[in-house]
């Protein structure tokens, strides 16, 4: 016999999920009037704006600007729900009639989510053009938020192409517009993006203050705190004098609290922090850990001669 708990938590499930249904195919009439509701909760529930989105069967919308609409509500709700497509026939429909019949801000957010699904898919030369016509828009809009989010993401396609000078203005006008709103959490994330494009800039002293003040921040999130303490730590360690002794410290605090590395640079960097303080147990731990591609294996020999030059000295 079942126990009392996952038949309640069963019968909760069935509940939901029925009056998820209900409210999408039965209870609200025209398309339009469901695409309300939904847009309604999108930005407070983004997470029950998609599965409401997803039980719409498309074959039912009429109309382009209907269509439009669910493909930018279907866009927006994936982006708030952290969930990244590469997969353009999503906002297409949105572009393709807000860039004629929309607001501002239509299409400006319309733009956006194409940019954002070009650059999952890795067509970044694609993927700057459209969040640049997004971007033509901005003076059009108020939303300090929405612009903080746009010239965030332009911010990362520059990055990534390695353009990190125009990087570095969309990062400065994506902290302008997220100061404005209040929105603190984006801003700290901001700010640890500054530091480690003026450390692609070479600007070795402005990187410094930055991080430092990053981490001497008592308001700044947790999480945030203890990925500044690891990029900082990787900072001190490839300094043409490396100071080993500061990012021993840094590292060994950021793991304590975050629990994991966020990439296998760091990993082995902190193998040969852990041998280079007397830590070999641990040390040894993580070169056990056998590199599972090139670029690890790179890596892993690159911190392992560091290592032997350093026991050497």
């Amino acid at each position: 016999m079942p126990k009392v708990r996952n038949i309640k938590l069963l019968i909760a499930g069935i509940t939901l999920s029925c009056g998820l249904i209900f409210c999408v195919s039965c209870g609200q009439g025209t398309s339009q009037k469901r695409l309300s509701d939904i847009e309604s909760i999108l930005d407070s529930r983004p997470d029950s704006a998609l599965v409401l989105i997803r039980q719409i069967d498309t074959t039912t919308l009429k109309g382009r600007s209907t269509k439009a609409r669910f493909s930018l509500l279907h866009a927006a709700a994936l982006d708030k729900n952290y969930i990244d497509t590469a997969d353009t026939r999503i906002a297409q429909p949105a572009v393709d009639w807000y860039d004629r019949h929309g607001t501002p801000e239509q299409r400006l957010k319309a733009w956006m989510y194409l940019g954002i699904e070009q650059y999952n898919g890795g067509a970044f030369s694609k993927a700057i053009v459209s969040l640049m016509k997004s971007a033509e828009l901005a003076d059009s809009i108020e939303d300090q938020n929405v612009l903080g989010i746009l010239y965030s993401i332009i911010a990362d396609t520059f990055t990534i192409t390695r353009d990190y000078s125009l990087a570095s203005l969309y990062i400065d006008k994506s902290l302008s517009c997220f100061r404005a709103c209040g929105r603190r959490d984006q801003e700290q994330r901001e700010l640890l993006r500054k530091a480690g494009n003026l450390v692609q800039r070479r600007m070795w002293a402005d990187a410094d203050s930055c991080y430092r003040a990053l981490i001497a921040d008592s308001s700044v999130n947790q999480d945030i705190k203890s990925k500044s303490e690891l990029d900082y730590s990787m900072f001190l360690l490839n300094l043409s004098q490396p100071k080993d002794t500061l990012a021993y410290y840094y590292f060994s605090d950021a793991i304590r609290k975050l629990g994991h590395f966020n990439d296998p640079s760091q990993k082995y960097a902190f193998a040969y922090l852990l041998g280079l303080f007397g830590e070999k147990e641990g040390s040894e731990k993580i070169w056990k850990i056998q590199p599972s591609s090139y670029s690890d294996n790179y890596l892993y020999h690159y911190w392992k001669h560091r290592e032997k030059i350093s026991s050497n000295d």
